[in-house]
């Protein structure tokens, strides 16, 4: 398995096909990861199996990240990919100046893998909201 920066033109249709809850295009932060098996094929060179996007904030220090998802029929091969995405995330934005990756989870899977992760709950019953304007 490889990450490579998430790439619209590239990654995209391969993700939307995991029929999973995507935001739109234009709500994508700007930077992205994904993780490709290698041993499958597309015209990118492999097929996305996990993805995770960073929202970067320019005045505390914190990234966000959003969106980790994986293709459920990568099996076994979901858990180590989403380790991987995080893990690029997170050595991208520490190279940016960043000093703490944040993130939420409703589903009791997602939050014990982020803690074997490293992360810590910090607030429990948390509603995320969002506005298009």
């Amino acid at each position: 398995m490889k990450i490579e920066l998430y790439e619209h033109d590239k990654h995209y249709e391969a993700i939307k096909a995991w029929k999973i809850e995507m935001p739109p295009v234009q709500a994508l932060p700007a930077v992205g990861a994904v993780c490709v098996h290698a041993k499958q094929t597309y015209q990118g060179g492999g097929t996305p199996i996990a993805c995770v996007w960073a929202v970067l904030s320019n005045s505390n220090g914190a990234a966000y990240l959003e969106h980790l998802s994986s293709d459920p029929d990568a099996g076994s091969l979901r858990i180590r990919a989403c380790q991987l995405v995080v893990d690029f995330v997170e050595a991208h934005v520490k190279g940016l100046g960043y000093t703490y990756l944040c993130m939420s989870a409703k589903h009791s899977a997602i939050v014990k893998r982020a803690k074997a992760m490293g992360f810590m709950v910090v607030g429990e019953n948390i509603t995320n909201l969002a506005k298009i304007i």
